[in-house]
C-alpha cells in the first residue's frame, strides 16, 4: 500500500492543502477533497480519472471545499460515479454546503449528492476497499477538532492495514485537537499504529491541532512513530522534528509505503 502526500498544509497557508492518495493494487482513494485538489492533484501527475473513491474526514473546506469540483468533473468529463466514504453523521450537512452549487444544472432535474457520487455513509465505524481477501481494512478514529461551548466539531481520522495483517499499519490524524488517539491506546505504546501521521501547530496558535511544544513531551517511542503534517511552513523557523524524536515532517509530494 501506498500514500502519496499531495499537500501538507492547513487552512491559513498558501500551499497546498493537506490531502492524500492511499493506493492499494488498482484501486486509489483520495483522503480530503480540498479547495485546490485539482492543482495539487495535476502537480502530483495525477488525475481525477484514477480515483476510485473519495474519502471525507470532516466538513472544514481544506477537507471537503473541492468535492464541488470533483463531482461536477466526474459527471460531465469522466462521466462516471466514485464512491463518497464519509461518516453518516456528515452526510446532511455535506450536501447542505455542497447542495446551492450542485442542485441545479442546466436542464436537467434537481441533483442529489448520489447523482454525483456513491454514498458509502459509514455506521459501523469500518470500511475496506480492494478485492478480499487481501483488500484493505479502515476503522474510523473519532476524535475532537473543534471544541465550544455550543457543542464540539468532529474529524474521523483513518487507521489503515490490509485484511491479513495483524494489527493497524498507519493512522491519519486529519484534524485533532489533541492527539487523542495516544490516550485511547492508554499508553500501550507497542498497540499503537507502526506509523501515525499527524497533524500540528508549529505557529502556537493553540485550540484545534496539536501544539507542536505539546507533543515534543511525548514518550521517545511515540515520537518515532510520528510524521508530523498540516503545518504551517516557517521557512527557517521551521523546528528540527527529527532531532526533537519525530520521524520528521512531511514534504508535498512525499511517498510512504506501508
Amino acid at each position: 500500500m501506498k500514500i502519496t502526500f499531495l499537500g501538507v498544509s492547513g487552512a491559513l497557508s498558501t500551499e497546498y492543502n493537506s490531502n492524500m492518495l492511499i493506493e492499494h493494487d488498482k484501486y486509489v482513494m483520495l483522503f480530503d477533497c480540498g479547495e485546490d485538489v485539482m492543482h495539487s492533484l495535476k502537480a502530483a501527475g495525477r488525475t481525477p480519472e484514477e480515483l476510485s473513491s473519495v474519502y471525507i474526514s470532516h466538513l472544514h473546506f481544506d477537507h471537503m471545499g473541492g468535492l464541488s469540483w470533483l463531482g461536477y468533473y466526474m459527471y460531465f468529463v469522466a462521466k462516471k460515479r466514485i464512491t463518497l466514504y464519509i461518516h453518516e453523521s456528515l452526510v446532511s450537512d455535506l450536501w447542505a454546503m455542497l447542495r446551492p452549487a450542485m442542485e441545479k444544472i442546466g436542464g436537467m432535474p434537481m441533483m442529489t449528492l448520489r447523482d454525483y457520487f456513491y454514498i458509502e455513509a459509514i455506521k459501523d465505524d469500518h470500511f475496506s476497499f480492494g478485492m478480499r481477501p487481501f483488500g484493505t481494512s479502515f476503522q474510523l478514529v473519532r476524535q475532537t477538532h473543534v471544541e465550544t461551548f455550543h457543542g464540539n466539531m468532529y474529524s474521523y481520522g483513518l487507521q489503515g492495514g490490509e485484511d491479513n495483517k495483524d494489527g493497524w499499519q498507519f493512522f491519519i490524524s486529519s484534524d485533532t485537537k489533541d492527539l487523542e488517539i495516544i490516550r485511547s491506546h492508554n499508553m500501550a505504546f507497542s498497540t499503537l499504529p507502526s506509523i501515525i501521521f499527524s497533524d500540528v501547530d508549529v505557529m502556537n496558535l493553540d485550540g484545534v491541532h496539536p501544539n507542536y511544544n505539546k507533543l515534543v513531551t511525548l514518550d521517545p517511542g511515540i515520537k518515532e512513530k510520528i510524521w508530523l503534517y498540516h503545518y504551517h511552513g516557517l521557512g527557517d523557523k521551521m523546528p528540527d522534528a527529527v532531532a526533537d524524536g519525530f520521524a520528521g515532517f512531511v514534504k508535498e509530494g512525499q511517498v510512504f509505503e506501508v
